[in-house]
């Protein structure tokens, strides 16, 4: 399923390239991002991106705590931390933004929670490519 998934990825933005890692989640908040940064430089990655709440959970770490460590701890680093307020879609401009990089204030909040449950209960979640749904949801 991930491997078709990434394959229409692919397809549909051709700009994009996906080399997956994979490796076990420990939820480990800013130290396991800080570890995925010095993997994936490891593997000669130029960019890696750090979400709102990366590797976290449970409310064990505030949102932006990874993005913080990776910008303190940036010198050890050659690779480039790309950090992330998270993504939202802006009803004034009708398109989706990283938090931020929108004037507008009404902007609608993209949730990863929210979306695995619609994914669990195979329904459509209307912020997300239902082609690429439709095609997960075969593999469920």
């Amino acid at each position: 399923m991930i491997a078709k998934s990434l394959k229409y990825m692919q397809k549909k933005y051709k700009r994009i390239n996906f080399l997956p890692l994979w490796s076990s989640f420990h939820y480990a908040g800013p130290r396991e991002a800080l570890h995925h940064l010095s993997m994936r430089q490891n593997l000669g990655f130029d960019y890696f991106y750090i979400g709102r709440d990366h590797a976290g959970a449970q409310n064990l770490y505030k949102p932006d705590e990874a993005s913080r460590a990776s910008k303190k701890f940036k010198k050890m680093f050659k690779i480039k931390a790309i950090n992330s307020k998270g993504g939202y879609f802006c009803e004034k401009c009708k398109d989706y933004v990283i938090k931020g990089g929108c004037k507008h204030k009404k902007l609608i909040n993209i949730s990863g929670t929210e979306f695995r449950s619609f994914l669990k209960k195979k329904v459509i979640y209307q912020h997300s490519d239902t082609k690429l749904q439709k095609i997960i949801y075969k593999y469920l």
